[in-house]
Formats: structure tokens, sequence, C-alpha cells
């Protein structure tokens, strides 16, 4: 790997972490598909997974005190069942359905997060949510854990949509990332393993990713939470761009 494409992976890996620590989500949905255009191969899913569940272990005691107990153990207990079926998805098929598949799901999130930057906070109000649609949600994630290492866009928007507030949402999503992303290493390891060369990478990228959580959390009392989705919307553009023009240019080859 040349300087310059490990000094790029950096500065991804530095903006995804700091987005990451600030608001709960950003890690996977914005290295996730960069990383698949850059590797080309299950490599980045396997680089996304192990920085997410370092990134969440190093969080964890700060907001754990955040958390409702009874909802998370539930939303844990589906994503687990999920991150199965995931994974079972991503061994069976082909690195360009992934891109496919993340390309559609980033559109997803970019409309959400538009949708939820244009309409007024105060117009939600905290509707909770039954044990079967927490479970039920949780598979949602899981799926999406499994198959691309990106299960928090889903539970967070849907949390926002159920009023829960920006500390509730950030606290669950960090705390579930340690249980699925512990699981995907784990199926990683047991099944397909993880190969020397990602590991060691993912050990020289540390310092872009502590840089990046310690940015992420000093700003976070800072700028408000629109600033951080504003930031984020910019960035799931850019990556919407990037995996759009990867697919393009690999089905339109001469």
């Amino acid at each position: 790997m040349s300087i310059e494409t490990f000094l790029i992976i950096g500065i991804i890996v530095f903006c995804a972490s700091f987005l990451q620590s600030a608001i709960g989500v950003g890690y996977g949905v914005i290295a996730g598909p960069i990383f698949l255009v850059i590797f080309n191969s299950n490599e980045a899913l396997q680089l996304s997974s192990l920085h997410n569940l370092a990134i969440a272990i190093f969080l964890t005691p700060f907001i754990y005190r955040d958390i409702d107990r009874q909802f998370l153990k539930n939303l844990i207990i589906g994503g687990l069942l999920g991150i199965l079926i995931g994974f079972i998805i991503q061994i069976l098929v082909s690195i360009n359905f992934l891109k496919i598949a993340a390309t559609f799901f980033i559109f997803f999130a970019t409309v959400f997060l538009f949708h939820n930057i244009s309409k007024n906070s105060y117009e939600n109000f905290k509707k909770l949510p039954t044990v079967l649609e927490t479970k039920f949600m949780g598979i949602i994630a899981g799926i999406m854990g499994g198959m691309l290492a990106i299960p928090g866009p889903i539970a967070a928007a849907w949390m926002s949509f159920k009023g829960f507030s920006k500390k509730e949402t950030r606290a669950s999503i960090i705390i579930f990332f340690v249980f699925i992303y512990g699981a995907i290493v784990g199926l990683y390891i047991v099944l397909t393993g993880i190969s020397a060369n990602i590991l060691y990478l993912s050990l020289k990228l540390s310092p872009f990713i502590l840089i990046g959580l310690f940015v992420g959390t000093f700003l976070s009392k800072m700028i408000s939470e629109k600033i951080f989705q504003f930031i984020l919307l910019s960035i799931l553009i850019l990556t919407l761009f990037s995996l759009v023009s990867n697919l393009l240019k690999q089905n339109f080859r001469y």
C-alpha cells in the first residue's frame, strides 16, 4: 500500500471516528463503503468491524449510565439473530453485490437524514416501542451489520423516529455495537479468518481513531446536533458518489 493510499484511509478513519464519538453513528456508513471501493474485497468489512468494536469499547465507560437496559437487551437479542442472516448473505454473494447493497443503503440513509434535518425536532414525542418491535428492528440492524458492517443508522433512525433523545440514542447504539461488532469479529475469526495484513493495518490506523475520538468527544459539547447532521449528510453524499462512480467504471469498462 502506498503512503498516499494509507493517508487517505487515515483521514477517512479520523473523520468517521470523530463522528462516531460525537453522535453515536458514522463510522460504518462513511468508512465501510469507501473501504469497499479501496480494497474491493471482504477485507474492507473486516477492517471496519475491528475499528467499530474498538471505538464502542473505548466509549462505553463514558455513556453506559444513559441506557435503558431492558430496551437495549431486546435490541441486542434481535441484533444477534440478524447478524447470522446477514453474515451468511455476505459470504454467499459477490463483492459487487455488496457494493450495490451499500449504495442503496447509503441512499436511504441520506434521504432519511435530509428529511430529519428539514423537519422541526419538537415534532417528535417519545413513543416507547414494544418488545416485539424492538427485537424486529434489532434483527434488521443485525442483518445490515452482518452483511455490510453497518448496523447503526437503521437503529438510530428508528430510535429518532420514536422520539429518543440524542443522548439516549448515542448511548444505546454505542453499547449495541459492542455486542454486534463483537459477534461479527467472532464470526470472521471462526468462519473465514482475519488476514494478518488487516490486523496490522488496523493497528497502524489506531492513532487516527484515537485522535478522532478525542476531537469528536470535545466537539460534541460545542456544536449542535444539527451541525453534525449537516456534516454527516455532506459525507454521505460524497460516499454515495464514490460508490456509484466505482460501480459505473466496473460495469462500463471497455
